[in-house]
């Protein structure tokens, strides 16, 4: 599956411009510092503010509020996919061969800074994520990061989705234990098969943040358990049991890999260049009992589980 373009509504697009015009506009610049608490909320924290809105701000309440929200969290999706930092361990792919469609690469917001400085009738800079960026970024500072967006989506429209993507950046920023404290909000209601999928593939990621595979295994189990067609909390749960010397649950997810996958499939090739990728850069280290544990199975494994192993080669 390709990406998309993203196409604003013409309406949609007049009404993100004049907000991203006003330097005054409250209604999606959240305070720096202030993101984190702000995914806590549940309900829209814009609702309360509506006396003190301007009229585009009232307009996006009114009728455009869940549109721009996904949005939000679209470009928060992107950012993690593409970003430099964070494509070695977010997935672009939801099934066997199946990729997310994502909005279009060329709609990022590479000049949000220009873009909020920009005049409302200049649109060069201001159009798709680009606009929504500058509408969240705060006049003469610094591009919104991905908890930033995340945070604006939930003044929108509080939703587990919206804090599951800034759980993952925050992981990948050095705060995996504020990543954990949100998730838990997200575990404690009931959900989705699908979010309660990405909540615990987070969980598993803020554990490997702090060193903790045991947890981080025990997260991709239920992870896996909820989505068996789902590959990446698979290969997840794979690699950890070698790394912790779980032979049974190794077994058990690598066969279940050969029943779902092939070797060829485009998932299992960004999955083991990922891995690689992330070893090259020492952000992980085959442990003893993982080189053990891969020497005695090789031959117990099929061709997608010996592919996934070879990472420990």
């Amino acid at each position: 599956m390709t990406s998309e373009p993203m196409l604003l509504d013409p309406e949609v697009e007049e009404l993100l411009r004049e907000v991203a015009a006003d330097p005054d506009s409250t209604l999606l610049r959240v305070p720096r510092g202030k993101a984190v608490r702000a995914l806590y909320e549940q309900r829209p924290i814009a609702s309360s503010q509506r006396s003190t809105l301007s009229i585009p701000e009232r307009e996006i309440m009114r009728v455009r509020r869940l549109e721009i929200a996904w949005l939000l969290r679209q470009a928060c999706l992107r950012m993690l996919i593409e970003g430099i930092h964070t494509r070695a361990f977010v997935s672009p792919f939801v099934g066997p061969g199946e990729r997310l469609v994502l909005l279009d690469p060329s709609e990022l917001a590479t000049r949000c800074h220009a873009a909020a400085e920009a005049p409302a009738t200049d649109g060069a800079n201001t159009t798709g994520l680009t606009l929504l960026s500058a509408v969240v970024a705060t006049p003469h500072g610094s591009a919104p990061s991905i908890v930033d967006l995340a945070a604006a989506a939930h003044r929108l429209h509080p939703s587990a989705d919206s804090r599951i993507l800034a759980s993952q950046d925050l992981a990948l920023r050095s705060s995996p234990r504020s990543a954990l404290a949100i998730l838990r909000t997200v575990l404690a209601a009931p959900m989705p098969e699908r979010t309660g999928v990405a909540a615990w593939s987070a969980v598993g990621l803020a554990y490997l943040a702090l060193e903790r595979r045991d947890w981080a295994h025990a997260a991709y189990v239920e992870a896996s358990k909820l989505d068996p067609l789902r590959p990446g909390p698979w290969m997840d749960r794979l690699t950890l049991a070698i790394q912790l010397g779980f032979e049974a649950d190794a077994l058990q997810a690598a066969n279940h890999l050969d029943e779902v996958l092939a070797a060829n499939d485009p998932v299992v090739d960004w999955y083991v260049g990922s891995r690689l990728n992330r070893r090259l850069a020492s952000d992980w280290a085959p442990t003893p009992a993982g080189l053990r544990l891969t020497a005695s199975l090789h031959d117990e494994l099929g061709p997608v589980g010996r592919r996934v192993c070879s990472v420990f080669a």
